[in-house]
């Protein structure tokens, strides 16, 4: 028996990405349906990462989800950290390139 998904895509994931997705523009339907797909493409590739973050921030991003309806602590990091490359992105002229090998996991070496 396979389990079954209780939401499937995420309906808030257009107004909480960064980049509008459906606005009214002169494009016909073939084109909106498309835009919805590569969204739907987006937002299903995820991966999960695991981070050390002080107890103050957590809290202030709890305390932001809990009074903005509709956002998740999921949703407001992915928001957060596509801000924040982006800045460095900008600052630095360039994208990163791409990594030589993977990053080393674990405890840092003191």
């Amino acid at each position: 028996m396979s389990k079954q998904k209780t939401i499937g895509n995420n309906p808030l994931a257009a107004y909480l990405s960064a980049e509008p997705s459906f606005e009214k523009s002169e494009s016909n339907s073939e084109s909106v349906t498309e835009q919805f797909t590569s969204e739907q493409n987006r937002v299903s590739k995820k991966q999960r990462i695991t981070i050390h973050v002080s107890s103050e921030i957590i809290e202030r991003v709890k305390n932001a989800v809990f009074w903005e309806p509709g956002l998740t602590l999921a949703g407001f990091t992915e928001h957060a950290l596509e801000k924040a490359i982006t800045d460095f992105e900008a600052e630095r002229g360039s994208a990163f390139p791409q990594r030589r090998h993977p990053l080393r996991g674990g405890r840092p070496l003191k």
